[in-house]
């Protein structure tokens, strides 16, 4: 099997599976095909053949390692370049280097140099041989770092085999400690190499030199993940080791150890993992500088392709226009005779995904423009290599579907029915995920009210493709389009995964998120009985889960949902089934379960639960008030997280207020400003704030409710941190209109003349309603001059209509 490669080898990317040392495959058919199907990943550093010997078992020999009958030679891979694991089968087995060797896991075979018989092997535990090479290596890199015993420029050729060894193990253990150990390690024979007293020959040096690849590598792998606190030590570590190198053999000598090409491939990848693109094409340009005295350090196309992955990680607005010029500039040294150097099908997702990801206008637009031009370029250009796969489609669809235009549903779709006219109806991962991306976009994007009906045409199109995440989209896209029958259809999809699952296609399983978007859509629907639908699908997990080892149970969020869906049923009981909800997930929670610790949401929506319960429910505002009470009890007791907010304020004042309890209301309100008069931001009353309490003392009918309303209209102009709107000043004009007082009437004018004083914007400018409300105040009056005060108020409504106002 031959592979067919662009320079030397592909850049790493998101979408591509890697090898260990972070180098791909560009040869599509190998790749994409062969290998797969194989569990292996090959690289290829030149265009080679690699023999694939027929074995009739599988032993490890010396020479490399046997995947699923067939054997690569290991050192043939190493001089060309290439590495090699185990990537796809679950069936195969996962291998790491142990010194030169591949060695499969969990089992370490101990094997003779003189012998490769299959029965002359023996095998140890994987414990007792780690206890063994971790003593045996750390006595070793002891030794060598004790300047004392060594001094500088005293090391002999069984000592530095020795040490590249050690440099070897420590690599090999996936560890932040371990790639220290090596690069300490490396310092010190840097150290002795430089001395003039060092014994140093070509061949250590060349050792040296993969020693050097091994432990930038392994300070690569982990860029950007957990372990590299702080953020971006692991790549400077990876540059810092390059540079000294770089320092110490500022020209090519045969006696340094010099860096190649990959040295430098892998600390600019180390920093595209972080999108420190600036990093990256500084590393770039000291590549560049030393390809002049050694050409073995040429820039290739994994260098530029990994300078297009950092900006695509940017967060940087330039970005886009970069990454760009980035392309460009790889064409235009093609052009002119670099063969090393050719934008590829990677180079081109690069810059499509780099625009996908910066969110700006007309991003979806411009990543769609370069996918035509790939596609252009493969058909008539003559490059085949070029051709879109499912990736890039797919992310060009998921650009349309986050750009937030009218018509990104329809370009979307445009582009997935392109996908299948191009590739064809076959099965695969990446056309799933295309798949999902397009179901996506339907349901954000879509302007027609359509969307989810023509999402679920597409899924049953192409059902061979759909997973679980795929069905859990079109559920989502149900839950988003505001239908009535949403709840109603989620639970009719979910029907149908469980019983494609329980017929055998495992990839439809539903998962907890699935059923979280299914009592999602139920919540959204806002049926009477949604909060008992989401309550039977909660149960219904709880069933499958203990009477299976099925991994579906319920998590706080699915909790939180089912709370939620009782906060906007409307139901009377709504608040009491929410609380009870809530106190099962604290019960679970002091029983030992910690996942089920309820989080400042939960009490949100069991609050808000409370303040949706039937106004002739007349407990809800006092029990409302003793829920918050608990939050601010568990605050005071140190938990950071249950600090009420003004939701949580908000829902309280709510409860008071929908079953008419006026006084009480208020005096939550003065509850909420003493709280923030002591530095409680989160407790500061806003205007819906006043606007609630007004409008429950306008409903109260009380004799006093017009100076109430009044009063509190004073305080919200003084206190709040907007004008009140022409909503709030209608409503206390309204409830002095009807307030039977002799000087309704007067009163009702004067305010309305304070609220065309103050009114500053549209939001507070009188209206129609308003001036309509004085002008009944003064017919309802019995006054003798309320005919000539009604006209006069008609004809400066019809003055103020001709100066814009509504």
């Amino acid at each position: 099997i031959s592979t067919r490669t662009l320079g030397r080898s592909s850049p790493p990317h998101a979408s591509t599976p890697r090898c260990r040392r972070g180098h791909v495959s560009v040869g599509a058919t190998m790749m994409r095909q062969s290998a797969a199907r194989r569990g292996l990943v090959l690289a290829a550093r030149r265009p080679r053949r690699i023999p694939l010997l027929p074995m009739p078992s599988m032993p490890v020999t010396r020479h490399g390692l046997v995947v699923r009958g067939l054997v690569v030679r290991t050192d043939q891979c190493n001089r060309m370049g290439c590495k090699v694991h185990c990537a796809t089968s679950a069936s195969s087995l996962s291998f790491r280097y142990v010194g030169p060797h591949l060695v499969p896991q969990p089992l370490l075979r101990s094997f003779s140099s003189s012998s490769t018989d299959p029965s002359s092997i023996s095998i140890k535990s994987q414990s007792t041989r780690d206890e063994v090479a971790l003593q045996k290596f750390a006595k070793i890199t002891g030794s060598i770092l004790d300047v004392e015993s060594h001094p500088i420029g005293t090391l002999d050729e069984k000592i530095i085999a020795e040490a590249c060894q050690a440099v070897e193990y420590w690599t090999t253990q996936q560890s932040v400690e371990g790639a220290d150990q090596a690069s300490a390690i490396l310092h010190r024979l840097f150290d002795d190499q430089s001395s003039n007293n060092g014994v140093m020959n070509a061949r250590a040096d060349a050792v040296l030199t993969d020693q050097l690849n091994y432990c930038i590598d392994s300070y690569r792998i982990h860029s950007g993940t957990t372990l590299d606190k702080p953020r971006g030590r692991m790549a400077r570590r990876a540059d810092e080791l390059l540079a000294r190198v770089e320092s110490s053999c500022p020209k090519k000598q045969s006696h340094l150890t010099e860096p190649d090409f990959r040295s430098y491939n892998m600390v600019i990848d180390a920093y595209a993992k972080l999108g420190d693109s600036l990093s990256a094409e500084k590393v770039l340009q000291r590549m560049t500088l030393r390809s002049k005295i050694d050409t073995s350090c040429r820039p290739d196309t994994v260098s530029f392709n990994s300078i297009l992955n950092a900006l695509s990680n940017s967060a940087a607005s330039d970005a886009p226009r970069r990454a760009e010029e980035v392309l460009q500039a790889m064409q235009d040294m093609n052009d002119a005779g670099d063969l090393d150097v050719c934008p590829d099908n990677v180079s081109f997702a690069s810059v499509i995904n780099t625009w996908s990801r910066s969110n700006r206008v007309g991003a979806a637009e411009r990543a769609e423009e370069i996918l035509y031009r790939m596609i252009e370029l493969s058909k008539a250009g003559g490059r085949r290599d070029l051709k879109p796969n499912a990736v890039i489609y797919s992310t060009v669809i998921d650009a349309w579907a986050k750009s937030g235009e009218a018509d990104g549903a329809r370009r979307a779709e445009v582009i997935f029915e392109l996908m299948g006219k191009e590739l064809g109806d076959r099965p695969g991962h990446e056309d799933t995920v295309a798949l999902t991306s397009a179901i996506d976009a339907l349901s954000k994007s879509d302007t027609t009210g359509d969307g989810p009906q023509r999402a679920e045409k597409m899924l049953r199109a192409t059902t061979r493709n759909a997973n679980a995440v795929t069905w859990t989209a079109l559920i989502d896209a149900y839950a988003r389009s505001g239908r009535l029958d949403s709840g109603e259809k989620a639970v009719s999809l979910l029907e149908e995964m469980l019983q494609l699952y329980e017929a055998g296609n495992d990839n439809v399983r539903p998962t907890v998120i699935t059923f979280n978007a299914v009592i999602n859509a139920i919540s959204k629907a806002g049926a009477r009985d949604a909060g008992n639908q989401a309550e039977a699908i909660l149960q219904r997990m709880k069933a499958l889960h203990s009477s299976s080892d099925n991994p579906i149970r319920p998590d706080p969020h699915t909790y939180a949902s089912v709370i939620d869906a009782w906060s906007g049923s409307g139901d009377r009981n709504a608040g009491r089934r929410a609380e009870d909800i809530l106190r099962e997930m604290e019960e679970l929670y002091r029983s030992g379960d910690e996942s089920m610790r309820p989080n400042l949401y939960c009490y949100s929506a069991a609050l808000k639960a409370w303040a949706s319960t039937s106004i002739q429910d007349r407990e809800g505002g006092r029990n409302a008030e003793a829920l918050l009470r608990r939050m601010e009890e568990m605050y005071a007791k140190g938990n950071d997280e249950m600090k009420p907010n003004s939701v949580c304020y908000g829902s309280v004042l709510n409860a008071h207020a929908k079953v008419g309890d006026a006084e009480k209301a208020e005096a939550f309100l003065s509850k909420l400003e003493d709280l923030y008069a002591q530095g409680n931001e989160e407790a500061r009353p806003g205007n819906i704030t006043f606007s609630t309490v007004i409008d429950s003392w306008a409903r109260s009918r009380r004799r006093d409710a017009p100076q109430r309303c009044e009063a509190l209209l004073v305080r919200m102009r003084s206190t709040a941190d907007t004008a009140p709107s022409v909503r709030t000043w209608n409503t206390v004009l309204n409830v002095f209109a009807k307030s039977g007082r002799s000087d309704a009437a007067e009163r009702t004018e004067e305010i309305l003349r304070k609220m065309m004083l103050e009114s500053n914007d549209e939001a507070s400018k009188p209206t129609t309603v308003t001036f309509n409300t004085c002008i009944n105040a003064w017919s309802q009056s019995g006054r003798p001059e309320a005919p000539q005060r009604a006209e006069k108020l008609l004809r400066e409504m019809e003055t103020l209509r001709g100066r814009g106002y509504k």
